[in-house]
């Protein structure tokens, strides 16, 4: 069943280089999103008899590996649900403007660009291009939860970067030129340095007349006994750099306000829900090794130290955003270094958990604000108003994300962050714990502020510049498309049911992830 898991993504990515122009490509995103799912929930309904191993155990399985692959295939379902209205012929949705409404903007705020206007596909790249990169990157994220082999995580791990900077580059926009190469150069350099630790995790590997150690995750825990500790402390420290970069862990994280900012929403989405969570699983895997060599101590202070200055980094940028897709983004930092206290404190319920509730979040989010960015044209939270009354049921869902995000108890998200800073408490780390909440507590008063003013504040006064551009973008309304319109509150409202009710299997699986 794995290899049917490779195989789908994999087809369709290549096929959809060589398909016509006019080929619908929503379908057939949507179709590859639907098949790679239901063989992703067969694997995990015979999980573990359906654990292949493959190459000497290259290739295998695990439970946190299955975590990930799940929840991989799940966001990308959701994506190319979105992708019906986003990829459809003639759409005019999240589009940068031209040079009259970009001097607009930039008289008003200096801000240039954030207006959006009409769809023009001839300046966007090939739709086939822009499906086979995302198919791609499904593939690769499918293959590094199955990596057991450090090397080879590695490698994967930089295709993540080729296969998903095209997807920055849609609009071939200057920001987005800026983004994407921004997102490559910060990326590489990080996973230069990630480089740099399988190195020196291999040199700290004993030398042996009767075989060599490999360089698989299950030889390296079973002799990590007989690495060398000055090695293997350092490679660590480079793995969770580099690895880090990646993953969004400040101060590493400054290619992901823009990227997320610039990519098509429901890019945006996959990167937060799925591609950051790639980065996680590899520093799980770092972390495992150094529990089983005895460096627990030392890996776990790292991660409290970068998981601790993402939530301060986070806090910083949030309370004065302007930007509503970048405030999207630092959440997301603010969330990976949640993940991070959840590995210093080694809570595998809520790390898992927490990860899983954060990724559905984070997709219905950003799909709102592809909505939110095709009703208004703007990007800049000052010029959405009226929100809740203009869209109730679009604005309902906005403000239900803030309160999930933001861990408003009875969410999941709540239970996850909640289990994470009580984890954090029992440890005795009592001062660490306390600053948590402060930020918390902190982040949910700056973020309820911004999203306030967007539900809640009458329309500005420039009312004829909203009128012209409304006559402009006749898909505005997007009551037009009820299966869309509703997506992010049934994404939403599994989150919420998961704050009350896990069903017994699922909460098995969590509660028997492998130890990090």
């Amino acid at each position: 069943m794995l290899l049917l898991s490779f195989l789908i993504p994999l087809i369709m990515g290549v096929v959809s280089f060589v398909l016509p122009r006019r080929f619908p490509f929503r379908y057939w995103l949507l179709l590859g999103g639907m098949a790679n799912l239901l063989s992703n929930i067969a694997i995990g309904l015979g999980w573990p008899k359906s654990a292949d191993s493959w190459f000497e155990g290259y290739i295998a399985l695990d439970s946190w590996g299955l975590l990930f692959l799940l929840i991989s295939s799940i966001v990308f379902f959701f994506v190319s649900i979105y992708g019906l209205a986003y990829l459809r012929p003639h759409a005019k949705i999240e589009t940068p403007t031209g040079k009259n409404n970009e001097s607009v903007t930039h008289s008003r705020r200096g801000h240039q660009g954030d207006v959006l206007i009409n769809n023009d596909h001839r300046k966007s790249t090939s739709q086939g291009i822009f499906t086979g990169c995302l198919f791609l990157l499904l593939f690769v994220m499918t293959v590094i939860t199955s990596c057991q082999h450090l090397g080879l995580l590695w490698v994967f791990l930089d295709a993540t970067t080729f296969a998903s900077a095209p997807l920055i580059y849609y609009h071939r926009h200057h920001r987005s030129l800026e983004a994407t190469w921004k997102y490559v150069i910060i990326c590489s350099v990080g996973i230069v340095l990630a480089l740099v630790g399988v190195f020196l995790l291999s040199a700290a590997k004993p030398e042996s007349e009767h075989g060599k150690i490999s360089m698989t995750l299950t030889d390296l825990r079973q002799h990590a006994q007989e690495l060398d500790p000055s090695f293997l402390k350092v490679a660590i420290v480079f793995f969770l750099v580099g690895y880090g970069t990646k993953m969004g862990l400040a101060p590493m994280h400054t290619w992901l306000p823009d990227a997320h900012s610039e990519a098509p929403s429901m890019v945006s989405a996959l990167f937060s829900g799925a591609l950051l969570n790639m980065a996680f699983l590899a520093l799980i895997r770092t972390h495992q090794i150094a529990i089983a060599a005895n460096q627990i101590e030392f890996s776990q202070n790292l991660f409290m130290i970068f998981g601790l200055f993402s939530l301060v980094v986070a806090l910083l940028f949030i309370i004065q955003q302007k930007d509503f897709k970048r405030l999207l983004a630092y959440s997301s930092i603010e969330h990976m270094g949640i993940l991070a206290l959840g590995i210093a404190s080694s809570s595998t319920f809520a790390t898992g958990f927490h990860a899983l509730n954060h990724s559905l979040t984070k997709v219905s989010l950003f799909i709102c604000a592809g909505m939110i960015l095709t009703q208004y044209r703007y990007k800049l939270i000052f010029m959405v108003r009226g929100l809740l009354h203009n869209q109730p049921i679009l604005g309902l869902s906005w403000f239900l994300g803030f309160l999930v995000i933001t861990g408003v108890p009875g969410s999941g998200v709540f239970v996850g962050k909640w289990l994470i800073i009580s984890s954090l408490f029992a440890q005795g780390f009592y001062l660490i714990g306390s600053v948590v909440l402060v930020i918390l507590s902190l982040l949910f008063i700056g973020m309820g502020y911004l999203y306030l003013q967007m539900l809640l504040q009458p329309d500005l006064k420039e009312k004829a510049l909203f009128k012209s551009l409304e006559d402009k973008n006749p898909n505005a309304d997007w009551q037009n498309h009820s299966l869309m319109y509703y997506l992010p509150l049934v994404i939403l409202s599994l989150v919420f049911v998961m704050g009350f009710y896990l069903p017994e299997s699922i909460k098995a699986f969590f509660l028997n992830l492998s130890e990090i």
